[in-house]
């Protein structure tokens, strides 16, 4: 029931954006770059061999926080538009299955030892049980990517749960977003591919078709949207010297404040290389 009615809700709000992207902050990127670089430190030396990307790593646990911290923002944003409503009893069920779901989606933003420690969906209400849950995906635009990719194994392992995917659409410290509800189902349609070669297989499907039939856009007009980016120096001086972007950060991942006292110099040294290039 929850997730059936955040995901409607997710789609009104999109039809009365139209194309419209939605506004990133650069302090949100700061966070996504805190909590990625947290995620480098604590899979150095246990990540799959199938999915180390090596010197990339860093690039995709950035993408892949900023999704779960973007469709974090998003939960909150409809707890708080419930909270305003008329009380009735279907309210409050769904207030309690939400909050459930923010606390879930939060414990899981990091995992002490590594994200093979990791199972499941990111976002479940309640009970993991199929339909109630939801997973977060990201593209990140780059011109040598062709395809939104999907996780074959990932993907595989959730068919119990059958997840809502969440797919965020976004340049690395843009400033803009565009995201979209993907059914399970949808995604067992799409083909099986070895996008780099060694690594695990991806379920891919053509990313100007996506946007068209996902996003009723283009994706040459998606491009020019979302064309603009945060200052690399910004993001790094926020991450690491803004003291609002940590109090928030606390609050978005209790699990990373409590396992990695914050701004070691480990982790300084993380977000630093992280946003090097």
């Amino acid at each position: 029931m929850s997730r059936h009615a955040f995901v409607t809700w997710i789609r009104d709000l999109q039809l009365q954006r139209g194309t419209k992207p939605f506004c990133l902050s650069a302090e949100f990127w700061a966070r996504a770059a805190l909590l990625a670089a947290a995620r480098v430190i604590s899979n150095d030396g246990v990540r799959a061999v199938r999915a180390d990307r090596g010197e990339d790593n860093g690039k995709v646990d950035l993408m892949g926080a900023a999704s779960e911290l973007c469709l974090l923002a998003l939960l909150r944003s409809y707890r708080d538009k419930l909270i305003a409503r008329p009380q009735c009893e279907k309210t409050t069920a769904l207030l309690e299955q939400t909050a459930a779901g923010i606390d879930y989606l939060s414990n899981g933003l990091y995992v002490d030892g590594g994200g093979a420690h990791a199972a499941g969906a990111d976002l479940v209400f309640g009970l993991d049980v199929p339909g109630e849950s939801i997973d977060a995906k990201s593209f990140n635009m780059s011109p040598r990517n062709k395809y939104f990719a999907i996780n074959n194994n990932k993907h595989l392992q959730l068919t119990r749960v059958r997840p809502d995917y969440f797919c965020m659409i976004s340049l690395p410290l843009g400033n803009g977003v565009q995201f979209c509800i993907v059914p399970h189902a949808d995604v067992d349609g799409w083909a099986v591919k070895e996008l780099i070669r060694g690594k695990a297989p991806a379920r891919i499907t053509e990313i100007k078709a996506f946007t068209e039939s996902r996003l009723g856009t283009e994706y040459s007009v998606l491009t020019s949207r979302l064309s603009q980016c945060f200052a690399r120096e910004q993001v790094k001086h926020d991450a690491l010297e803004n003291a609002e972007v940590l109090a928030r950060l606390q609050q978005d991942s209790p699990n990373l404040c409590r396992a990695v006292p914050i701004l070691t110099s480990e982790l300084r040294a993380s977000v630093t290389a992280l946003l090097a290039n």
